[in-house]
């Protein structure tokens, strides 16, 4: 009997500000979308052009999420194999306040 072994892929791409600027040191991960794959890969840091390369992915349709101090980004429906994926930025925003209590007593 031969069982076929898929060989591993690579996700590559780049990580761009809201202005379309390169972000270095970026996290950048990938989850498979389906069940199948197993977990998440172990994040990679984006280099100095925002460029990253996620090896090791096997076949399968993966959620991209990038986090850096300028923001965060997130990207599905990326096929294992593709290497020119953008992920765009959102900036982080804050409100202010506090949590408090909703006349229920849960939390809001």
């Amino acid at each position: 009997i031969r069982l076929p072994v898929p060989l591993p892929e690579k996700l590559a791409g780049q990580v761009l500000d809201q202005q379309g600027l390169p972000v270095p040191d970026a996290w950048v991960q990938a989850s498979p979308q389906t069940t199948s794959s197993g977990a998440s890969n172990v994040p990679v840091l984006s280099d100095s052009e925002g460029r990253f390369v996620i090896s090791e992915v096997f076949a399968d349709t993966y959620g991209l999420r990038a986090e850096s101090p300028a923001g965060w980004g997130e990207l599905l429906g990326v096929r294992a194999g593709q290497t020119a994926v953008v992920i765009r930025l959102h900036q982080e925003v804050w409100l202010p306040g506090t949590e408090t209590e909703s006349e229920a007593g849960s939390a809001l």
